[in-house]
């Protein structure tokens, strides 16, 4: 049986009478295989200013996905949207390092606020494979590690054996070059060092250091392996058997 975790970026997490509720399907492009132990994570997002910048709404998170199609029930409440708000829904699924393995290449668009509100079917493509990419190590002023790997339009993150996949995105400095998703995790390469941002946490003055390890053991500048953690979230149960519901701080808008 499929577990259920809610995350609402703002007011109240618990479903009421004047929730919208989004339903839909994942499935995979070419009915690729899952790993046995994935995590699905189904996101509404909304576009502010050009169509470059998200914000996270509200998230589901389901385990123990099984077999696609994978079904999914968003609920959000009224008064997190905006009438005249651009919205889509995007989803990944992880796998059990907390790395993504398949993902939307980009939010699908919907209408919220439709009087009938169809079934979304969401296609996932499989991430970037890296076992034929190059990957540069670096190592921040506060020792922790990582291996990165950058093109034009994307770039991977390892930590340790997870694998994070970025976008390039709008920079807030026109001498660097930005890299981001929808969870505020960022890769950010200036002319001398690099800024990581992940889980919550700003990593800054990373410099590529010697090739001393492999990309899925990735040292640190005092050869320590960097033990990053893997994911922020943590789920609070519910009244409800099966169902854990989580309240979020705060969302943050990030360049796409």
């Amino acid at each position: 049986m499929a577990l259920i975790s809610v995350l609402v970026l703002a007011g109240c997490g618990s479903e009421q009478k004047d929730d919208i509720e989004l339903r839909g399907q994942l499935t995979t492009s070419n009915g690729g295989d899952l790993p046995a132990d994935a995590t699905a994570r189904i996101s509404l997002v909304q576009q502010v200013g050009d169509d470059s910048e998200r914000r996270i709404v509200a998230e589901q998170s389901i385990h123990q996905i099984g077999v696609p199609p994978i079904a999914f029930d968003l609920k959000v409440g009224r008064g997190l949207l905006s009438q005249d708000g651009r919205y889509g829904l995007s989803a990944e699924i992880l796998d059990g390092e907390g790395g993504v393995v398949w993902q939307t290449p980009v939010p699908q668009t919907i209408s919220p606020f439709a009087d009938k509100q169809a079934p979304s079917l969401l296609m996932l493509q499989q991430s970037v494979d890296s076992g034929d990419t190059s990957f540069a190590n670096y190592a921040c002023a506060d020792q922790f590690g990582f291996a990165a790997s950058l093109e034009k339009k994307a770039a991977l993150v390892h930590l340790g054996r997870r694998q994070i996949s970025l976008t390039h995105s709008k920079a807030h400095n026109h001498d660097a070059a930005r890299y981001a998703d929808d969870h505020n995790n960022e890769l950010t390469i200036g002319k001398n060092s690099a800024e990581l941002s992940v889980d919550g946490a700003t990593h800054t003055n990373c410099v590529v250091v010697p090739d001393t390890a492999p990309a899925d053991e990735v040292s640190d500048a005092t050869g320590n392996e960097a033990k990053p953690e893997l994911n922020g979230r943590q789920d609070n149960a519910s009244g409800a058997a099966g169902t854990t519901t989580e309240e979020s701080k705060n969302a943050s808008d990030i360049d796409q």
